[in-house]
């Protein structure tokens, strides 16, 4: 059994024992000062229960062991004491965690922290938080009265070492002696060098006597028997002979190598590679060393192409051989007629002039098989347009002669192809921004109301849907700018919810790209109020027909911007 006043008699011999350590105490922290000053003598120990925790036959004592060292005045041997007292409580941790102490173990590892001007202004070190197990005692060794009837039987210990070879029975507050034990040291013949009895849990160094043994001469040579190298190994040593590696070159070093000793080394093959003035390689060969090999050159030939990457004559030309060919001249004609030729790589200067005789800058020039096509910006200054003709409806069945299917008036060729290309180069009336069909953003670009310079988007889809329109009321709509769309959405008005009505349509919306609409309510309102009663808003249904909602029912509502289109670039 190893109590608290036992484990601080076992770390006060350490302490005595250590020779620097001058002072040793253990008490509560707070007398610390106290004793650390009563007379002077440093570096101190000192020693502060922390906790005990209580197993069946062990207990664990947790503590936290200080060691410090005055400073001087100027401060100048602070780092000497830190490196002291962490030094001083390293050895005492290394004592027990060897075992150097049989009745006591140190448990896990332990943690120091360095203390400065602790408890007062002139002093310095370590404090170290370790823990030792040591063995508790039986109910027998309680000091007390039996207590009757009941008798209290102690059982008899078991000792037995860590492979099982010896195990013993002790009776209960008995005493057991263990064995020594008999270390017998043999050489690999079985020799036997040396035979002694120690006692039991202690460490023993052992002394070998070894009989020497003679030195040994070595020769190394290689298979001519030139010798290579002479030596001795002297008895009970070893050697390492390095044997140099052979080197191989080629007559302008261009190629070098080693052969390490033993080995064998396979000349590699030789490269040759015919390029032609320009570095592009021509013609390759590989050819095994030390052997001679003729390379032949390929002849080149000649595509002589026009800009267009049309081929205008082919020549086969011999490698090293000049060759000379006349490039015709050219035609050039304008509308068909003024012919008039160029010469071959002569530059061309075409002048575009109004009727004052003024240079036209070209808005653009796209080559087009043999032809150019101009593009000039026309003047519009001296005249004002006045409207444009209204798109067509969509509706290409006729029910009589006269009626809408029958005539199909207005400015496009059908419902959704444009009369004319859109700045994309395509006829398509809807278009994503830039210029397909594939609506990422679900942003649709209606060229029909393109103006030359802003052209009107459409927002298929947003936040708060069901299955397409954005549903709330007229008033939260407005209310909220349309949230969560960026800064220019707003709602549509009455007119541009008609100028998408396809009227060939039983639903006039149910087309893409607007087919979503078709699946959220029966009718749709827009940004357009009606005066008389103001509670309404005009609307358009699924039907088509233009009707009038409470601008406070919730209904699909749609997001429209004008975007600004510089070439093909919607902004």
């Amino acid at each position: 059994m190893t109590s608290y006043i036992t484990l601080l008699s076992k770390i006060e011999q350490f302490c005595n024992a250590h020779l620097q350590i001058k002072k040793y105490g253990g008490e509560f922290r707070e007398q610390m000062p106290n004793f650390s000053t009563k007379d002077e003598k440093y570096p101190v120990v000192f020693v502060e229960p922390v906790s005990d925790l209580e197993d069946l036959n062990t207990n664990q004592f947790s503590i936290n062991v200080y060691c410090v060292d005055i400073i001087q005045k100027d401060r100048a041997n602070l780092n000497t004491i830190v490196s002291d007292c962490q030094l001083i409580l390293k050895d005492m941790y290394v004592y027990y965690i060897n075992d150097m102490d049989a009745q006591l173990d140190v448990v896990g590892t332990s943690t120091m922290t360095p203390v400065n001007n602790f408890d007062s202004d002139y002093v310095a070190g370590w404090v170290m938080s370790i823990t030792f197990e040591v063995s508790t005692y039986g109910a027998c060794e309680i000091p007390m009265n039996p207590i009757e009837p009941v008798e209290v039987i102690c059982e008899p210990g078991y000792v037995e070492n860590s492979d099982a070879s010896y195990a013993a029975g002790v009776p209960s507050g008995g005493l057991l002696i263990l064995p020594d034990v008999r270390l017998v040291v043999y050489d690999e013949d079985g020799n036997v060098l040396s035979d002694a009895m120690y006692p039991s849990v202690q460490d023993q160094g052992i002394t070998v006597t070894i009989p020497p043994c003679a030195d040994v001469s070595y020769r190394i040579a290689d298979e001519a028997d030139n010798t290579l190298y002479l030596g001795n190994i002297v008895s009970g040593g070893s050697l390492d002979q390095v044997i140099n590696n052979s080197d191989v070159s080629n007559s302008n070093d261009s190629y070098t190598a080693s052969i390490l000793a033993q080995s064998n080394l396979e000349l590699p093959d030789v490269t040759f590679n015919v390029n032609n003035s320009v570095g592009t390689q021509v013609n390759t060969a590989i050819v095994p060393s030390v052997t001679n090999q003729t390379l032949v050159a390929p002849d080149a030939t000649l595509h002589l192409k026009k800009v267009g990457n049309g081929t205008i004559h082919v020549e086969a030309v011999p490698s090293g051989v000049t060759e000379n060919y006349i490039v015709a001249d050219n035609d050039i004609t304008v509308n068909q007629v003024n012919p008039f030729s160029i010469h071959a790589t002569d530059p061309l200067n075409i002048r575009l002039h109004n009727q004052s005789g003024s240079d036209i800058t070209p808005q653009s020039v796209v080559y087009q098989g043999n032809a150019n096509h101009v593009t000039i910006t026309v003047n519009t200054a001296s005249f004002t347009p006045v409207g444009a003709t209204l798109m067509k409806t969509g509706q290409t069945t006729s029910y009589r002669t006269g009626d809408d299917g029958d005539i199909e008036a207005g400015r496009a060729t059908s419902f959704t192809v444009l009369a004319s290309n859109n700045p994309f180069g395509n006829t398509n009336r809807f278009t994503d921004e830039l210029g397909g069909q594939n609506y990422v953003k679900n942003i649709v670009i209606d060229w029909s109301t393109y103006n030359g310079s802003n052209v009107l988007g459409y927002k298929r889809t947003a936040t708060n849907t069901t299955s397409g329109g954005w549903n709330n009321a007229i008033d939260t709509c407005l209310a909220i700018s349309i949230a969560p769309f960026t800064t220019g959405w707003r709602l549509a008005n009455i007119n541009e919810w008609n100028n998408i009505l396809n009227r060939e349509l039983a639903n006039p919306i149910g087309y893409s790209p607007f087919t979503a609409f078709t699946q959220t309510y029966s009718s749709h309102t827009s940004s357009s109020y009606k005066p008389v009663p103001s509670i309404y808003s005009w609307g358009v249904n699924t039907a088509g027909a233009i009707n009038v909602k409470d601008k406070t029912e919730t209904s699909s509502n749609l997001a429209v911007r004008n975007f600004t289109v510089t070439g093909t670039t919607l902004s």
